[in-house]
């Protein structure tokens, strides 16, 4: 996220470690832009990264990037975890026919 710039390198990848760690692939699907077809991006890597974004913006060393829509706790806090959540919930929902 543009917004991160400035952040240091080494904390974007610790969140984006941290990320990682929450995100159960046989949940969430491989990982990788390797494993799917055209580069895509799947939704476990969308994931990883709203989330990290958003553990970004909650914590002390991301406050001036942060971009909080709410005095909320949780994932709704953020535009990030706001994100998140709704990648989230279509993935642990399943298939749904209208």
């Amino acid at each position: 996220m543009p917004e991160f710039n400035g952040v240091s390198d080494i904390l974007v990848n610790t969140m984006l470690n941290a990320a990682f760690l929450e995100l159960d692939t046989s949940v969430w699907g491989a990982y990788g832009v390797s494993t799917l077809p055209g580069g895509q991006m799947g939704k476990v890597d969308q994931g990883q990264i709203y989330l990290a974004a958003h553990k970004l913006a909650v914590s002390p060393w991301g406050q001036n990037a942060k971009l909080v829509v709410n005095n909320r706790s949780g994932y709704l806090r953020t535009t990030y975890g706001q994100e998140f959540a709704l990648l989230q919930r279509g993935v642990v929902s399943g298939f749904r026919v209208a």
